[in-house]
């Protein structure tokens, strides 16, 4: 799957495209299971005036090596997981392929957001492992797994300096549980927070 990234403007007839990601998709005929990989070093194009999306550009050797990424190992390590900007989704489709609804999907992976305004800035770094969702069960909360951000943050008057460790499990409450929590976040640490995904 490709996916293109741009800014279209219907009215004014101007369309400007800024990048594209490949996102390889396989699925095991034997089970039906599917996998989908997304990662940051997928192609970017520049943001000048001149960029030219030319899909000839875009050979074999490069979509053989997306679907090279399927074989990649799953992350196992949150700390590791962070700087890789590499995203796996497994989805077990429970052997009903028309219902979306109540497939097993496992998501493992991380990355880092880059915030900057005026004269604050900052990183947050993010992570899942093995994050188990099935939205038949539990719309609200990952079933099992766990989950890791760190925030670097500066500016002006504050400085946002913080780790949090959250686990996921099958009570279905809408929340996770904090199981390490440091710095600006200490006070979480043993608490049930919200995780506002419905």
């Amino acid at each position: 799957m490709a996916i293109l990234f741009g800014n279209i403007d219907l009215i004014g007839g101007n369309i400007k495209l800024y990048g594209i990601h490949l996102v390889p998709f396989m699925e095991d005929t034997n089970n039906g299971k599917i996998t989908a990989v997304f990662a940051k070093q997928d192609i970017i194009l520049g943001n000048g005036s001149d960029t030219i999306l030319n899909m000839s550009n875009i050979t074999n050797v490069i979509f053989n090596t997306q679907l090279e990424r399927l074989q990649t190992v799953r992350p196992t390590d949150a700390f590791v997981a962070i700087k890789q900007n590499f995203w796996m989704m497994d989805i077990d489709q429970a052997n009903t392929s028309t219902n979306v609804l109540d497939d097993n999907i496992t998501i493992s992976g991380g990355g880092q957001i880059v915030e900057s305004a005026g004269a604050t800035g900052g990183i947050v770094y993010h992570a899942m492992i093995e994050a188990k969702v099935n939205y038949s069960i539990c719309p609200q909360n990952p079933l099992s797994g766990c989950a890791l951000s760190q925030n670097f943050k500066a500016g002006g008057d504050f400085l946002d300096l913080g780790n949090s460790y959250i686990s996921f499990h099958n009570s279905c409450d809408g929340s996770g549980h904090v199981d390490f929590s440091s710095g600006k976040y200490v006070t979480y640490n043993g608490k049930n927070i919200s995780l506002n995904l419905y």
